[in-house]
Protein backbone atom coordinates (compact mmCIF):
# COMPACT_ATOMS: atom_id res chain seq x y z
CA UNK A 1 0.00 0.00 0.00
CA UNK A 2 1.17 3.05 -0.72
CA UNK A 3 1.48 6.80 1.50
CA UNK A 4 -1.24 8.30 -0.77
CA UNK A 5 -3.72 5.53 -0.63
CA UNK A 6 -3.75 5.96 3.34
CA UNK A 7 -3.85 9.56 3.27
CA UNK A 8 -6.78 9.29 0.74
CA UNK A 9 -8.44 6.60 3.39
CA UNK A 10 -8.19 9.27 6.33
CA UNK A 11 -9.84 11.85 3.77
CA UNK A 12 -12.68 9.85 3.64
CA UNK A 13 -13.44 8.74 6.96
CA UNK A 14 -13.16 12.51 8.17
CA UNK A 15 -15.58 13.25 5.23
CA UNK A 16 -18.00 10.88 5.86
CA UNK A 17 -18.77 11.01 9.41
CA UNK A 18 -19.75 14.85 10.13
CA UNK A 19 -22.31 13.92 6.75
CA UNK A 20 -23.28 11.13 8.57
CA UNK A 21 -23.70 13.38 12.17
CA UNK A 22 -25.72 16.27 9.99
CA UNK A 23 -27.71 14.09 8.48
CA UNK A 24 -29.26 12.17 11.75
CA UNK A 25 -29.49 15.69 13.40
CA UNK A 26 -31.66 16.44 10.23
CA UNK A 27 -33.75 13.66 10.82
CA UNK A 28 -34.20 13.88 14.35
CA UNK A 29 -35.04 17.72 13.67
CA UNK A 30 -37.42 16.48 11.48
CA UNK A 31 -38.93 13.87 13.54
CA UNK A 32 -39.62 16.39 16.57
CA UNK A 33 -41.07 19.43 14.57
CA UNK A 34 -43.19 16.49 12.45
CA UNK A 35 -44.73 14.87 15.64
CA UNK A 36 -45.01 17.97 17.95
CA UNK A 37 -46.53 20.58 15.58
CA UNK A 38 -48.65 20.81 12.93
CA UNK A 39 -45.55 20.87 10.56
CA UNK A 40 -45.75 23.30 7.39
CA UNK A 41 -44.92 21.94 4.19
CA UNK A 42 -40.98 23.46 4.19
CA UNK A 43 -40.27 21.19 7.17
CA UNK A 44 -40.08 18.02 5.08
CA UNK A 45 -37.50 19.48 3.22
CA UNK A 46 -35.31 18.39 6.41
CA UNK A 47 -36.61 15.09 5.61
CA UNK A 48 -34.97 15.62 1.74
CA UNK A 49 -31.91 16.40 2.79
CA UNK A 50 -31.26 14.53 5.78
CA UNK A 51 -32.26 10.92 3.22
CA UNK A 52 -29.83 12.57 0.83
CA UNK A 53 -26.88 13.26 3.37
CA UNK A 54 -27.59 10.00 4.94
CA UNK A 55 -27.22 8.39 1.27
CA UNK A 56 -24.23 10.66 0.60
CA UNK A 57 -22.49 9.61 3.36
CA UNK A 58 -22.48 6.39 3.24
CA UNK A 59 -21.59 6.27 -0.53
CA UNK A 60 -18.21 7.99 0.74
CA UNK A 61 -16.91 4.82 2.14
CA UNK A 62 -14.19 3.22 -0.31
CA UNK A 63 -15.85 -0.13 -0.84
CA UNK A 64 -11.88 -0.98 -2.24
CA UNK A 65 -10.79 -1.04 0.84
CA UNK A 66 -11.43 -4.81 2.41
CA UNK A 67 -13.75 -4.94 5.66
CA UNK A 68 -12.07 -5.01 9.05
CA UNK A 69 -11.70 -8.51 11.00
CA UNK A 70 -13.93 -8.83 13.46
CA UNK A 71 -12.51 -9.43 16.82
Amino acid sequence: MKATDTDRTGQTKSRAIPVLILAVLLLVIWAYVTITTVAPGWVHILLTAGVFLLIYGVALRDPSLPPRPRS
